[in-house]
């Protein structure tokens, strides 16, 4: 009975282009739920606007031109909330849902929301909290990664837990790929919650608890030399961070038994080879040995 009321009630969506938070909000369009208004950050990139004709570039990926092919009201909103808090409250939600909005919702907003309010975050909690969970899991080499659905509080990416989906990715995936494979998972993720709300609210579990709390950690944006790369990772988890986030003006430095190689690629790894020599050489490729297993690198063509 939830279920039918919740495609009646007004949910107020947050977020920003990309896929983590168009898939979402597509996923509930596309099932019939009521999304009053689409709010995003004045930093985005807004459907411009001649007149009343909506500028739209529908070869990207943005919940501004979902909103405009939906006739959704957008709301860009600055930096000060209480400026715009009345037309929030005018939108008279019942939900609100948050996926990668650049910034914490106060209690003033929050508390619009009669059922609650929710954020999608793609990692399992309450490990990488912040910003930029995917890129720390793929940093650290992480073989079970994830997407949770949390209340949402001031305290960042520290509501409690509604559910959870655990992932494992395939080797050599793009960002691109990486960053699509969680938005589906978290577009059927919400659509699993909002269907049952009732029964996660009873479920969910407070970040705080004994066993949770152990792993839990926050990381910040990265930075340049949370690129580098080392021989001491295991073949596998470089392979993958590479392939993750080659670029043709890239280039990693890697560090190999204590000599500085610039990788631009990525080529193939074996996690049961191993060689005699730590690394070899041949034209514009490096095949060396890592923590476990070997794997072959594309080195740069410019000496800088």
């Amino acid at each position: 009975m939830l279920h039918k009321l919740l495609k009646n009630m007004n949910i107020l969506y947050f977020g920003s282009s990309g896929l983590l938070s168009t898939k979402p909000l597509k996923a509930l369009l596309d099932n019939g739920f009521k999304v009053c208004a689409v709010v995003f950050d004045e930093t985005e990139n807004a459907a411009q606007q001649l007149g009343n004709i909506a500028i739209v570039n529908t070869q990207t990926d943005s919940i501004v031109s979902l909103a405009w092919a939906h006739q959704i009201p957008t709301l860009r909103l600055g930096n000060a909330f209480n400026d715009s808090l009345l037309a929030l409250q005018n939108y008279q939600p019942d939900i609100i849902l948050v996926s990668c909005y650049a910034r914490i919702l106060p209690s003033s907003v929050t508390s619009l929301a009669k059922l609650g309010c929710f954020n999608i975050h793609p990692s399992l909690l309450p490990a990488y909290r912040g910003p930029e969970p995917i890129f720390w899991q793929l940093k650290f080499g992480e073989q079970e990664m994830g997407v949770s659905i949390h209340k949402l509080t001031e305290t960042i990416d520290g509501g409690d837990i509604l559910k959870q989906q655990p992932l494992t990715l395939r080797n050599g995936l793009t960002r691109l790929e990486i960053e699509r494979f969680f938005a589906n998972a978290a577009a059927d993720l919400l659509l699993e919650v909002l269907g049952k709300l009732e029964h996660y609210l009873n479920l969910a579990v407070n970040q705080n608890n004994t066993l949770l709390k152990k792993s839990a950690a926050y990381r910040s944006f990265a930075q340049a030399d949370d690129f580098n790369l080392s021989n001491h990772w295991a073949a596998q988890r470089l392979y993958n961070f590479v392939c993750a986030y080659t670029h043709s003006n890239r280039y990693f430095n890697c560090s190999i038994n204590g000599e500085i190689f610039r990788i631009t690629e990525a080529l193939w790894f074996d996690i049961t080879s191993y060689m005699d020599e730590p690394y070899n050489i041949e034209k514009d490729k490096v095949t060396f040995n890592c923590s476990s297993g070997l794997i072959q690198c594309c080195l740069s063509k410019y000496h800088l």
